[in-house]
């Protein structure tokens, strides 16, 4: 197996099985750095069903995760780690996708999913060489404003109780105030955070003490907004929205293609490389076929079953 995350019982794997339009980028896994945890926003669905939607609605090329987990716990894996898909914007390169089908912004992931999330976790540690942390798709730079993962993956990973707080109606309907706690306050400073209210240097420590509330009134009034410290439906969608205007202007222009990024004879072999011309050769000659989906995985290790099919392949090239 080339991953550890293969020998979990409930994986199945639908790499090149799903509907695509053409073929995602890639790197390699040792370019991987962060895990993202994602909710689907639906109450039903599938690896099939998001593919169709990411592929015919939205014109990407592949879907945009790498796994899918279902609320019976079964996880479908979309994309090896090389994958560099579309879910978190300017991070794609180095973030591996994982969305968990539900919406939780009422709702708890089922405790499938949960032992699922923590068993792919910890097995995806192991197969990214660099791998340095995990986030919601919200706490990715340009997603602030975005209601995703809406659940507390890190209790879930930590096999802790969930903090949301103590209010009635919801996770996230509660209006805000001085010695609230919980993971709602955390998110809410994230977001002060990166809409550039540093709350005297205190960071996102999930309780909402006199410097949230200084941040929240500081923005309240840069807003025009009624400023009384308390963080409620008018304050929080005026946040949203300027942390959506922020994500928008921070969009890079689209560039010709470079001839660093141009690739032969595999969707991940650059013309740069130094073993270029030779792998353009050996799919020429048949002798290196790559994977359904057109890609090499250069930089992976070989296994001595692989290195016999290579060396039998070129012995009989020779011989014609």
């Amino acid at each position: 197996m080339a991953y550890h995350f293969e020998s979990l019982p409930q994986l199945v794997n639908l790499r090149g099985k799903l509907p695509h339009d053409g073929w995602q980028p890639t790197n390699s896994k040792y370019s991987k750095t962060d895990i993202a945890v994602h909710h689907s926003l639906t109450d039903q669905g599938d690896a099939y069903s998001f593919s169709r939607y990411h592929v015919y609605t939205n014109g990407w090329p592949e879907i945009a995760y790498h796994f899918v987990i279902l609320k019976d716990g079964t996880i479908q894996w979309c994309h090896g780690l090389q994958v560099i898909s579309y879910h978190v914007g300017n991070s794609n390169s180095f973030a591996v996708g994982v969305c968990l089908v539900g919406d939780f912004r009422d709702t708890e992931p089922t405790k499938e999913q949960k032992r699922s999330l923590r068993e792919l976790h910890a097995q995806l540690k192991r197969d990214m060489p660099n791998y340095k942390r995990t986030r919601g798709h919200d706490e990715f730079p340009g997603y602030a404003w975005k209601p995703c993962p809406e659940f507390d993956y890190e209790a879930v990973l930590n096999g802790k109780a969930p903090e949301y707080g103590t209010a009635t109606g919801g996770k996230a309907t509660r209006t805000l105030g001085r010695g609230d706690k919980g993971l709602d306050v955390r998110r809410l400073q994230k977001k002060l955070i990166e809409a550039g209210y540093e709350m005297d240097g205190h960071g996102a420590d999930s309780s909402y003490g006199p410097a949230t509330e200084k941040a929240v009134k500081a923005f309240q009034r840069d807003q025009k907004l009624d400023v009384d410290g308390l963080v409620g439906p008018k304050t929080r969608a005026k946040l949203s929205a300027l942390l959506l205007n922020k994500a928008e202007a921070d969009k890079p222009e689209k560039t010709e293609k470079s001839k660093e990024d141009e690739t032969v004879a595999f969707n991940d072999v650059y013309k740069n490389k130094w073993y270029a011309d030779e792998l353009k050769e050996a799919k020429e000659e048949g002798i290196a076929k790559g994977q359904p989906n057109g890609d090499f995985n250069p930089e992976e290790a070989v296994t001595r079953a692989e290195a016999a099919v290579f060396a039998l392949r070129a012995y009989k090239k020779a011989k014609d």
